[in-house]
């Protein structure tokens, strides 16, 4: 099993410590990594396999009733979770300060590391490492439109699947 203790996020160690103990404050753990073995492929990504049985369910019940659910996200491996995540925390830092992104200037910004930590794990504690974890969305859908807002969400949610 892959060890996520010593990650580097930023490539800067005082920034990694700063974004680990903001995470692990805001009640992130560090997640197991799935074995290859346990994955399958589905909607073109890899998920624990016995999850992948029940989405299809899940996606041939939605069909059944008119929603057509994708998967946009299952396993992610440290690499990509550290891109998505540094892409974010980018992101944000030049949004909010209008100015280049620097490992330094992210450090003393507090409140952006915990603006990113709002929807993003960092690398190493993100649920998607187990292949237990989905990103669902609606095929077709418009990037304006909010998750919450979409049929997709309302069909899971009269469903009675857990929305986390």
């Amino acid at each position: 099993m892959e060890s996520f203790e010593n990650i580097s996020i930023s490539g800067d160690q005082n920034l990694d410590n700063i974004i680990k103990s903001s995470a692990e404050s805001r009640g992130y753990r560090l997640q197991a990594k799935a074995d290859p073995a346990d994955l399958s492929e589905t909607d073109n990504n890899r998920i624990f396999t016995d999850l992948a049985v029940d989405f299809n369910d899940l996606k041939s019940a939605a069909e059944n009733d008119g929603v057509n659910i994708v998967l946009n996200s299952g396993y992610r491996d440290s690499i990509d979770q550290t891109d998505i995540f540094m892409d974010r925390l980018r992101s944000v830092y030049r949004f909010r300060t209008g100015q280049g992104f620097t490992t330094e200037g992210a450090a003393s910004r507090a409140d952006i590391i915990n603006e990113v930590l709002e929807n993003t794990a960092p690398p190493g504690y993100s649920k998607h490492h187990t292949g237990l974890a989905l990103d669902l969305n609606c095929a077709n859908s418009t990037a304006n439109t909010a998750f919450v807002n979409r049929i997709c969400f309302s069909w899971l949610s009269e469903n009675d699947y857990l929305y986390v």
